[in-house]
């Protein structure tokens, strides 16, 4: 794998609270499926893990899907020196979307193995994300997970919406509506910022809850058994 990330891919850097770590950046289109189908290999046991799922053909499709039908593929290994030595440890997907001239972060997934989690590494990537842009006018993601919702929050300061039962700003309302189009979120709610049934299904094996009870009494409004998601959306200028 590390000879596809010394051609294909660009080191970056990861500073966490565990300490020093490396990854790499790909592009997703860029790959050969040959590539594809090694990455996922060293991939899938951590989305399985992250998710506390067993392997199954949907579970793999799932994971395979998200890592390679976006624009960008962040994957941390660890060491710098020792990559082929060290299983995947963490991943994140995102994609460049255009809204009218706004150019807005959509982070499609972020998957970091529990034994890894709780070390500020999701945040990392996702600011790893940002710094790839030009110049972000908006970041958003879906999810169940109210942990995921308040890393999100974390980065770059101030809380995404929904907040606390607020009414999001207009802006907001019409980037949440465009992006429910492209993500064919039939059922969703643009104040609630909540599509029922998004997923069909809940996505975790273990109940999900956050040290902060704001964040778990917002996602207590999903029926997640269900499938219900929560967009999150972020305005950064």
């Amino acid at each position: 794998m590390k000879k596809i990330f010394e051609q294909k891919g660009e080191q970056f850097r990861l500073l966490s609270k565990v300490g020093e770590l490396w990854g790499w950046r790909l592009i997703s289109p860029d790959l050969s499926v040959e590539e594809k189908t090694i990455i996922f290999q060293h991939s899938y046991q951590v989305g399985m893990n992250a998710f506390s799922q067993k392997h199954s053909l949907e579970m793999a499709d799932d994971v395979y899907s998200h890592l390679f039908n976006n624009d960008q593929l962040f994957i941390v290994v660890g060491e710098d020196d020792h990559c082929d030595e060290l299983s995947v440890m963490a991943f994140l997907t995102s994609r460049d979307i255009d809204f009218g001239g706004k150019k807005i972060l959509y982070i499609s997934g972020v998957c970091v193995d529990p034994s890894r989690q709780g070390y500020g590494i999701s945040r990392k990537l996702i600011e790893e994300a940002y710094k790839r842009g030009e110049h972000y006018d908006a970041m958003a993601l879906k999810t169940q997970n109210p942990v995921m919702k308040e890393c999100f929050d974390k980065c770059f300061g101030g809380k995404s919406h929904p907040n606390n039962g607020t009414k999001p700003p207009k802006e907001v309302e019409d980037i949440g509506i465009f992006l429910a189009n492209i993500l064919k979120a039939e059922k969703y709610h643009s104040q609630s910022l909540i599509t029922k049934g998004a997923y069909g299904k809940c996505l975790y094996g273990v109940e999900i809850s956050s040290r902060d009870e704001a964040y778990n009494d917002q996602f207590n409004k999903l029926d997640k058994s269900a499938g219900d998601s929560m967009l999150c959306i972020k305005m950064l200028a």
